[in-house]
């Protein structure tokens, strides 16, 4: 089967862990996550399978949403509940004004240290590895969007936010970097995914109960329904079938062409609805305009 299904992953399961469980549920070879969540937290996680697994590059960069506790004056190795304690400081007096007034600092484009323990590669070495080892490897300084951040509640040991941010964001960087401006140390202590672009974590199947292969089979988003926010293009059947050779289509063999936006890619789709390729711009005047990027059959 070809599709997105959404997952509510539970605390406990790495991310292959989940994707390893929905191969044998559905009786999938192909299927692979779009954005890993650590372990110890919870919530959406989203499973491409089948043929729109060559559709990942396309949701790595979205939008997402978390909510996130913080323990304040404790720092670990990991910036998180499973790391082991680097520094310890007093926690100032804080009530929800001063968090409050903080946080407003760290909405818009921000530059975040990415953790230690993380994916990111540096001289062809995951971090995480060098960590491990002991060495003491920084990932350098990258930019990240918070569009939103909000105050969930307050308390003497720490605060609970909401997190709205571009793709790529480490909250637990965030909440080291929380911590320090209110004038101590803290790490995440816990962490759920609840939205991912136009996903929700709501509409997921839930992995805990572990549910029957007919109730995951009703959760797959199909092919046709995937990438919404992308503009699409309608092929008569000749340009259909070029794209389906991965050869680009003849202009005049659009039947519902969409305004020329420059560099935005769009779905490439056959008169029945069926979404062939995502296709990227050649250019406003050229005869083929758009070029198969990614061809689905």
């Amino acid at each position: 089967m070809d599709g997105l299904i959404l997952i509510d992953k539970p605390a406990g399961w790495t991310s292959h862990d989940a994707v390893l469980f929905l191969r044998r549920l559905l009786k999938e070879k192909r299927a692979g996550h779009t954005g890993t969540l650590d372990p110890s937290a919870t919530g959406l996680l989203l499973v491409l399978l089948g043929r729109a697994t060559r559709l990942a590059q396309f949701y790595g960069g979205d939008k997402k949403e978390y909510e996130a506790v913080v323990k304040l004056g404790c720092e670990t190795d990991t910036l998180d509940a499973e790391g082991k304690t680097v520094r310890e400081l007093p926690v100032p007096t804080h009530d929800r004004n001063a968090v409050e007034a903080v946080l407003s600092r760290f909405i818009g484009e921000i530059e975040q240290v990415p953790p230690s323990y993380s994916a990111i590669k540096i001289d062809g070495q995951p971090l995480y590895r060098q960590a491990r080892k002991g060495l003491d490897v920084q990932a350098p300084p990258r930019r990240v969007v918070i569009y939103a951040l909000e105050l969930l509640d307050v308390s003497g040991a720490g605060f609970s936010i909401r997190v709205v941010c571009s793709g790529g964001t480490y909250i637990r960087s965030l909440a080291r970097d929380i911590s320090a401006a209110l004038g101590t140390c803290g790490h995440l202590s816990g962490l759920r995914r609840t939205a991912a672009g136009t996903h929700r974590v709501e509409d997921a199947l839930a992995l805990e109960p572990k549910p029957q292969a007919e109730e995951a089979f009703g959760k797959i988003i199909p092919m046709d329904k995937l990438l919404p926010g992308l503009p699409a293009i309608v092929l008569a059947s000749r340009g259909a079938d070029d794209v389906r050779h991965g050869r680009p289509p003849s202009r005049v063999d659009f039947i519902s062409p969409p305004e020329y936006r420059g560099d935005i890619p769009v779905r490439l789709m056959d008169e029945s609805g069926i979404l062939l390729a995502v296709g990227m711009p050649a250019g406003e005047d050229a005869a083929n305009p758009y070029l198969p990027k990614v061809v689905l059959g």
